[in-house]
């Protein structure tokens, strides 16, 4: 019954003619969806420190103190690192169900976020979205023509079962020899004996 259900698939010209998702494992649990909060998660942990930013040889001022450098450093750091984070996310949001992504490889994303190594968790969730997107559209579109589809009960067939019938016990004994019977019988008599 499965079998010709999913032959249906292939041969009724309907359903044929939807495009099967090309990913060859789904993890719905991910979702199907875009998730904002989730890839700014991403994007958090990929960020750099001040020091490895631009923002960390911020030269000091004449007249500032290093406590107010280092405060002016802080901001600037944090006002700029903002920026780019949105940036980031907005780009990964345009583009995030296409197939074969790659991150942006703007220099900016790469002064403020570690790209390669955090990278590869944002492609692969984005990746995992744009898949499950895919099978439910798949899905979704599979059933509207399903529920078109002119349905056909199949019969089953309806079996009787009968006991079996009953035997004679005094029958069955007389058919059958025992033990007994063999060994209360009288010895053959042998061809030798005969002469």
């Amino acid at each position: 019954m499965a079998i010709q259900a999913l032959s249906a698939l292939f041969r009724l010209r309907d359903l044929s003619a939807i495009q099967v998702p090309t990913a060859t494992a789904f993890d719905l649990d991910e979702g199907s969806d875009f998730k904002l909060e989730e890839i700014e998660r991403l994007v958090r942990l990929a960020a750099k420190s001040i020091t490895d930013c631009p923002e960390g040889k911020l030269p000091k001022l004449e007249d500032e103190t290093p406590q107010e450098h280092s405060h002016r450093a802080q901001s600037v750091f944090a006002e700029k690192k903002a920026a780019v984070s949105e940036k980031l996310v907005a780009a990964l949001k345009r583009k995030w169900s296409i197939n074969h992504l790659a991150l942006p490889r703007a220099k900016e994303f790469s002064s403020y976020f570690h790209m390669d190594t955090v990278g590869t968790q944002i492609i692969d969730q984005l990746n995992a979205w744009r898949d499950n997107k895919k099978l439910v559209e798949y899905l979704e579109r599979l059933s509207r023509v399903l529920v078109h589809q002119e349905v056909i009960a199949i019969s089953t067939p309806h079996y009787s079962f009968a006991p079996p019938p009953k035997h004679d016990k005094e029958l069955d004994a007389a058919r059958y020899y025992g033990s007994v019977d063999i060994f209360n019988a009288p010895a053959p008599i042998l061809s030798h004996d005969r002469k």
